[in-house]
């Protein structure tokens, strides 16, 4: 693949993930008090406005569409047909929870916001009650999502791709434990819960601006 293409397509990726970051941003920030069983139903939750939920739904579209054009274009990386068909399919798996995963949590955050704005009882028991009905989805949403990334790490360490082998850790997988480990460290605050919602988000800018530095450098 041309390196002109392949940096316009790590490009696209990248700016989907900042999208999806910022969705993930707005749909949560502010005061992370919470009285309920499910973690995301904050005091800052229950007064979101609707708009910003809408905005968060709205944005993911175009960031699914950009970063699906980058996740597909690092196949060209890959120095065999049998690991390219492979990841291509782990990667078709992987990106067929993300609107439904993000759906998921904007629609139980609406529920709590629009009960809690408008006076109605039970806001956090229905609300918690939505959230851990369908909790299947979220359960079911991590593996699938990690699947492309662990098998992209098995191609990098057994190195049937044009990077060196030391580049298996600059992984998604590894770039998120990370982001993880730090989030731990922060001071409770809105940014916290913000930062924590978007991390899988960042961990894939983060693998997106490897390979494209490395484009640069070659």
């Amino acid at each position: 693949m041309k390196t002109n293409r392949m940096k316009i397509f790590l490009v696209c990726g990248i700016l989907g993930c900042l999208l999806m970051f910022a969705g993930d941003w707005i749909m949560i920030y502010g005061d992370m008090t919470t009285h309920e069983s499910v973690s995301w139903l904050t005091e800052g939750a229950a007064g979101i406005s609707s708009g910003r939920n809408i905005a968060s739904m709205l944005i993911a579209f175009p960031a699914i569409v950009l970063y699906g054009i980058g996740l597909f274009s690092v196949a060209g990386y890959i120095n065999d047909e049998r690991g390219r068909r492979i990841y291509t399919g782990a990667t078709v798996l992987g990106m067929l929870p993300w609107l439904a995963l993000h759906l998921y949590v904007v629609a139980s955050l609406y529920v709590y916001s629009f009960m809690r704005q408008n006076g109605l009882e039970g806001a956090g028991t229905v609300a918690s009650a939505v959230a851990e009905h369908f909790m299947p989805v979220y359960l079911i949403s991590l593996p699938l999502m990690a699947l492309p990334f662990l098998y992209w790490f098995i191609l990098q360490i057994t190195e049937r791709t044009v990077f060196p082998r030391r580049y298996a850790f600059a992984n998604v997988i590894v770039f998120y434990l990370v982001l993880e480990v730090i989030k731990e460290v922060l001071p409770e605050s809105p940014f916290r819960i913000a930062f924590a919602n978007g991390t899988m988000s960042l961990a894939m800018l983060m693998w997106f601006s490897v390979m494209l530095v490395r484009e640069f450098r070659d």
